[in-house]
């Protein structure tokens, strides 16, 4: 499978089995997310809606659930089945940017200390999570510098190309943008 287009159609194909009494509800996530690996069954990026059905089928498939949930699998199915209805309707769900970057302290070249960073981005609000004072006033600093009528995505892509390669004494060890279903 190498589209999400071809993904929906397998998702409602076993959907269909399943209402039928065709398969059963473990054979039915296990045609959606047949890897054990719980690699994505599409090639190309897709709606996040895309990604959580692809989830909740590799949860279901290999019965994640613990025993003292009975019926989780049950109602992790019927999620994604509505989630496939309003996908395919049109109806999808809200999503953010967001823009994770790592930000570590060297010490003989090993790293001895790190601060996680998060900048989300929804509807042109920009909210920055830290909790290193002077990261956040680098960040605050070229969030500043950015056109603030880019679409979500690009003004985090943005940011990220942005991003201090150094501040004090810590260096950038990754960043990363990713759009999010917003719960």
């Amino acid at each position: 499978m190498n589209t999400p287009a071809e993904f929906i159609m397998k998702c409602q194909e076993a959907i269909r089995r399943h209402k039928a009494g065709d398969w059963s509800l473990k054979r039915a996530a296990v045609a959606i997310a047949p890897s054990r690996y719980h690699d994505y069954p599409f090639d190309t990026s897709a709606h996040p809606m895309l990604y959580y059905v692809a989830d909740l089928a590799f949860a279901i498939a290999d019965d994640f659930d613990p025993d003292d949930r009975p019926g989780s699998n049950a109602d992790n199915w019927q999620l994604l089945v509505e989630i496939i209805n309003d996908y395919v309707s049109g109806n999808w769900h809200s999503t953010c940017w967001m823009l994770s970057a790592t930000y570590g302290k060297y010490t003989s070249n090993k790293i001895v200390h790190s601060y996680g960073v998060v900048m989300r981005r929804q509807n042109g609000e920009t909210h920055i999570q830290t909790s290193n004072n002077d990261i956040n006033r680098a960040i605050s600093d070229v969030v500043r510098t950015l056109n603030m009528r880019q679409t979500d995505e690009r003004y985090l892509q943005n940011a990220a190309k942005l991003m201090p390669g150094r501040i004090n004494e810590y260096t950038l060890l990754s960043v990363d943008v990713e759009e999010h279903l917003v719960s």
